[in-house]
């Protein structure tokens, strides 16, 4: 399944998307409960009630939207826990309200608390001046991104972004 594209701005796209994620039909009630953004990655949390009195009818789950521009326009591209999405920058307060019962959704939660525990507490700021190989040419870490787990390396008038988990695991031994 692909994005959708109909919205002018990402402000509009993000209050679309949560507009549409508290509704009542004959089969289900859904209530959002929390969301959170995450760079282009949009979680909400919702508490779905089936009313059809399955076994686990009522549970808590988090729908991750991916959001993206193209043509001038902003769409996004939404899928269930259920789904596996490889993307685990969920916060951790909703993965730890999920009660959704399919193993598919525990299994993502658990990737996401994972991927939580692989994060180091050193900050970007504190990577600054720190020396890491890429393919054997030597980068220096000149300056923080605009998100709090990213970085700027450069050298000999090559810049790249990185994520501190990369540049992690790519410095040199006196600087780790």
């Amino acid at each position: 399944m692909g994005y959708c594209f109909r919205c002018d701005s990402k402000e509009e796209q993000i209050q679309e998307l949560l507009r549409q994620s508290t509704f009542e039909n004959d089969k289900a009630k859904v209530v959002l409960l929390d969301h959170s953004l995450r760079g282009s990655e949009l979680y909400t949390l919702q508490y779905i009630s089936f009313k059809d009195g399955r076994e686990n009818g009522t549970f808590v789950t988090i729908d991750v939207h991916l959001l993206k521009k193209s043509g001038g326009l902003w769409g996004c591209k939404s899928m269930n826990i259920c789904e596996e999405p490889y993307y685990y920058n969920a916060p951790k307060k909703f993965l730890n309200l999920v009660t959704d019962p399919s193993e598919s959704s525990k299994n993502w939660v658990k990737k996401c608390l994972e991927n939580k525990s692989n994060e180091t507490s050193v900050s970007p700021s504190e990577m600054i001046g720190k020396k890491v190989v890429i393919g054997g040419v030597r980068y220096t870490v000149k300056s923080e991104y605009d998100r709090k787990n990213m970085v700027i390396i450069s050298e000999r008038g090559d810049t790249f972004r990185c994520t501190k988990k990369f540049i992690r695991g790519n410095m040199e031994e006196n600087d780790v």
